[in-house]
């Protein structure tokens, strides 16, 4: 898809199930609190995405060019 704009991006903050189980990085409580208040997050960012507003991060220039690099040289193999 190379011609998508994106014009709005989000990062919303939850805890990894598979980290935690092994090596319990996130307490319990911190746990839950992520959890509830993803629906804040959500409503609060899907109203001002319908508003019209535009939100994204700053792009790390080098880590695009090697983003494309690795995958100009692994898409290949793939899609034989």
């Amino acid at each position: 898809m190379p011609n998508l704009n994106v014009t709005y991006c989000i990062y919303v903050p939850m805890p990894n199930n598979v980290y935690n189980f092994f090596f319990k990085r996130t307490e319990d409580e911190k746990q839950d609190e992520m959890i509830t208040n993803v629906n804040d997050i959500i409503e609060a960012s899907l109203k001002s995405f319908l508003d019209g507003e535009t939100k994204l991060y700053p792009r790390n220039k080098f880590i695009v060019f090697m983003i494309n690099l690795v995958y100009k040289m692994v898409y290949p193999i793939f899609i034989k």
